[in-house]
């Protein structure tokens, strides 16, 4: 996501909410087709063809392995759609949407050694952006 002069509110209010700070890493990728994900989910890349998609527990092609997190929806119904991904800065766990498949233990180590923290935001932070 791109912030500049011409970002709605509504944008900057989402962006506020979903990252608690820095330093944020973005990074451009290619959602596989077939899939509507919502903001923050949490998606992996599939090995052979280097594109991303939801990040399940259980798969086997390289996706199992969570990278980031999608920057805001996106809807790949037909077709391969771009996209920006979340690799560094502090996501708001209460926003994340991370598959049930992974347990909890996963999900504490799950960011170890990257630059992305999964954070619940706290009332000083909730001011910071308001």
């Amino acid at each position: 996501m791109s912030l500049n002069a011409s970002s709605s509110s509504t944008e900057f209010a989402s962006y506020a909410a979903a990252v608690l700070g820095g330093p944020i890493i973005t990074e451009p990728a290619t959602l596989l087709s077939g899939q509507n994900l919502t903001a923050l989910t949490a998606v992996g890349r599939i090995t052979a063809s280097g594109k991303i998609q939801k990040a399940i527990q259980t798969a086997t092609d390289g996706s199992q392995v969570v990278i980031g997190f999608i920057t805001q929806a996106v809807h790949a119904d037909g077709a391969d759609a771009a996209c920006q991904i979340y690799k560094g800065g502090r996501i708001n766990k209460t926003l994340a949407t991370i598959d049930a498949s992974y347990t909890a233990a996963m999900i504490a180590g799950m960011f170890d050694g990257t630059p992305i923290t999964l954070e619940t935001p706290t009332r000083s932070a909730d001011k910071a952006y308001s």
